[in-house]
């Protein structure tokens, strides 16, 4: 199996190409088999092109001075000649144009692809830095069909150069040296200039995430009542100006490297040319080489020089890719969990048990959860409470293996969960997360996400949540479009009326366990009462875990778990709990005290 490996910039950057290389014509073929067809003809119809004209001039001036009196077979073989030119031409027309069609396809699958690679990677890796940087950097690089058609690209110029030499040889030794020198001045310059551009951009890739969110945020609906509210256009504003000032010097300093190199290379240039022309002068006026023969020399001198270069320079735009598309590699290389398939071993009702847990985010030093032990019994409601930062939403992203435990395990069961497929596993779990997202879909696919449409159940999960209310004073019904990114009558729900949306989605899953991260927040009281009323009669053979500051759920709660300093510090039912007179006691008078 693979391993993810960080790119090490700059270091084996030989090796990384070459991978890049295959991993890019592999993608390629397995995605659409013409588009490799097509470039292979491209390039031989490219050779035709190039090398044809040269040999029809040569051709002309050669008849012109020597078969003066047999036009008639000067006329027939230069229009066969133009006739060949012409048919090459049209073919490679056709054929760049069917590739321009072939790679927008690819370029449609492979974002297909990544999308799916993104939204199967474990959440815990997916918001650490180094992913995101690595992400960031995919995306800002050539499309990966671009990147494939430089490498073919760089196959083309080998090929005419190697025919570019056969005939440099033929004329003077010293000639080939002298077309060679200039391409090994551009490769030394290059070198350096993509040295200090790939240790540029280590510095850029998180200032363009950087500048990626302000930018976002600045246009984002969901920010723009704080952006006016909190005055923030001022903050926003001198951030980007700081950013855009530490990436233009970085631009203006790249470009001072290129006027150098660039002058370096034309002077080199320079020289060679008139070298060159001096020596091949010289072999005209002493007879060793006709008329013909100079212009077809200087033809393929010149067309060798230039392709070297050319070589040279995309060699250096591939190697400043290459740090794109080594991130673009490793991350759709990266591992996913495999697990072995035992989810028929699971019985419903299910019990879930966390044991030993303890746990710490990436890069931290002190643990957010310490030795926690907690069963939930089947069909049993087990509310979690506790002040702000003790663990209690990070207890539940364990449960849905969005973070692996530091020690400890967690079963379902007496299964421990990370030895079941994810996919399958996460069929057990519905959720409301307190920062839950709908979708800019219908109401209708909000509730369904992606599941199969059964009638009375969608109608009923909308009843119990109360997203009839909503559904019935809207024209369209069941496919009202939720805001209006893509479509102009689309609306904007309240935040009740979204959280009713959230409820209506876990009730339609249907899953073995419910997790309910502050599900009523953004309710009303009676909406709330409502609610919970409807949610004990339909939860009775469910697991349900709810997680709230607002204590009114734990009537319908039979357990009751306070979280504090990452431990459990009281276990028990609303009885046993107020008898106490610890830390759940005390944050319930201290609400109950505003109702009465």
């Amino acid at each position: 199996s693979r391993r993810v490996v960080i790119c090490k910039w700059g270091k084996s950057m030989g090796k990384q190409e070459i991978k890049n290389y295959i991993f890019g014509i592999k993608v390629c073929f397995k995605l659409n088999k013409k588009i490799l067809f097509f470039k292979i003809g491209n390039i031989i119809f490219s050779m035709i092109n190039l090398f044809l004209p040269m040999i029809l001039v040569k051709v002309i001036l050669d008849d012109l001075l020597t078969a003066r009196d047999n036009l008639s077979f000067l006329i027939t073989r230069l229009l066969f000649l133009l006739g060949v030119l012409y048919l090459s031409r049209i073919m490679q027309n056709i054929i760049q144009t069917k590739l321009q069609t072939e790679e927008s396809e690819f370029e449609k699958k492979f974002k297909i692809i990544f999308s799916e690679k993104a939204m199967r990677i474990e959440y815990g890796k997916l918001e650490t830095n180094s992913i995101q940087n690595m992400i960031e950097l995919a995306n800002k690089g050539k499309s990966l069909s671009a990147y494939v058609d430089d490498i073919f690209q760089m196959i083309e110029y080998i090929c005419k150069v190697a025919g570019c030499i056969g005939i440099v040889l033929q004329i003077n030794f010293v000639i080939a040296i002298l077309a060679v020198i200039p391409c090994i001045v551009k490769n030394v310059v290059n070198y350096f200039n993509i040295k200090e551009s790939n240790r540029r951009f280590q510095i850029l890739s998180s200032l363009w995430r950087k500048e990626g969110y302000l930018v976002n945020y600045s246009k984002d609906v969901s920010g723009a009542k704080e952006l006016r509210v909190h005055g923030l256009e001022t903050w926003i504003i001198e951030k980007l100006k700081k950013l855009i000032v530490i990436e233009s010097k970085t631009d203006a300093h790249l470009r001072y490297i290129d006027i150098i190199g660039d002058s370096i290379n034309l002077f080199f240039i320079a020289l060679q040319t008139v070298c060159i022309y001096l020596i091949i002068i010289y072999q005209v006026v002493d007879g060793t080489i006709s008329v013909g023969d100079f212009t077809f020399y200087v033809s393929s001198i010149f067309a060798f020089s230039e392709t070297i270069q050319s070589i040279i320079d995309l060699r250096g735009q591939i190697k400043k890719q290459n740090i794109f598309a080594t991130s673009l590699r490793e991350f759709m290389y990266m591992d996913l969990e495999e697990q072995e398939d035992k989810l028929q071993d699971i019985k419903q009702p299910v019990t879930i048990t966390f044991k030993d847990i303890s746990f710490r985010y990436p890069n931290t030093e002190n643990d957010i959860l310490k030795n926690v032990n907690l069963t939930i019994h089947p069909g049993e409601k087990m509310i979690i409470v506790g002040k702000n930062g003790q663990g209690k939403t990070t207890l539940i992203k364990l449960l849905c293996r969005f973070y692996q435990p530091t020690e400890g395990h967690i079963y379902v069961n007496d299964i421990d969960i990370n030895t079941l497929p994810y996919e399958k596993y996460i069929k057990l779990i519905g959720t409301i997360f307190q920062d839950f997202k709908l979708i800019c879909g219908t109401i209708k696919e909000n509730v369904l996400c992606g599941q199969d449409y059964q009638s009375g159940r969608l109608e009923n999960s909308c009843m119990i949540s109360g997203t009839n209310a909503l559904i019935e004073k809207t024209d369209k019904k069941w496919e009202t479009v939720l805001y209006n990114y893509f479509d102009e009558e689309g609306i904007e729900p309240s935040g009740g009326e979204s959280q009713k949306i959230a409820i209506a989605r876990l009730l339609y899953k249907n899953s073995d366990i419910f997790i309910l991260d502050e599900p009523t927040a953004a309710l009303d009281p009676i909406s709330e009462y409502e609610v919970f009323k409807s949610f004990k009669l339909i939860s009775k053979e469910h697991t349900t875990i709810f997680i709230s500051h607002r204590l009114s759920s734990v009537s319908i709660c039979d357990k009751i778990a306070v979280l504090d300093g990452g431990k459990i510090a009281e276990y028990g039912n609303f009885e046993e709990l107020m008898k106490l007179n610890g830390i759940f006691a005390d944050m319930y008078q201290a609400q109950a005290q505003y109702y009465v």
